[in-house]
């Protein structure tokens, strides 16, 4: 069975030092799931991570020269693969930032209007792009949510569903 693990029972478990664990994040070099402003990890990939693994033998048949071009050629996919899951993130957070930013803008434009003893038809027409607007930029933050909890489901496969979902409302504050 999987457990959800914070970065300090990582760090035990790793026994490493818990800014250790912070580099390795920051690196990709852990398998961890980012859940609002939590570092969660699973204690069956953190295992499977820490499990030596031996060269095919293939490789074992290359010369020294020709298996270390190998190693670096697969090193530099997974830096490769780490760099494109970044820029995943980073546009996945810019697009989460621009629609708080509009949110409260919208919001801010609708306190305007309901302030008003009185509404001109061009300021009636207006609230109601705002409310649609703003109902849409709702529905964007639930897809948003969503496609995080699917993540964060199949990150920790080996937990029942309900207990996750738990966990995941707690971290979203939901």
């Amino acid at each position: 069975m999987d457990r959800i693990l914070s970065k300090k029972s990582a760090a035990n478990l790793l026994g490493l030092d818990v800014r250790t664990v912070d580099r390795y994040v920051r690196r990709g070099a852990l398998p961890f799931v980012h859940i609002g402003r939590h570092i969660l990890f699973s204690f069956n990939r953190l295992a499977q991570w820490m499990t030596p693994v031996t060269p095919p033998a293939s490789d074992m048949d290359l010369e020294p020269e020709e298996r270390k071009k190998l190693e670096n050629a697969r090193r530099q996919e997974e830096v490769e693969e780490r760099v494109r899951l970044s820029y995943r993130e980073a546009e996945r957070r810019l697009r989460m930032g621009e629609r708080a930013e509009e949110t409260l803008r919208l919001c801010r434009r609708m306190e305007e209007l309901q302030g008003k003893d009185s509404l001109t038809f061009e300021e009636k027409e207006e609230q109601d792009d705002l409310y649609e607007r703003l109902r849409v930029l709702s529905v964007e933050d639930e897809k948003e949510i969503e496609a995080e909890w699917q993540g964060f489901k199949s990150f920790f496969s080996g937990i029942e569903e309900p207990e996750l979902k738990r966990v995941f409302d707690l971290l979203k504050g939901r």
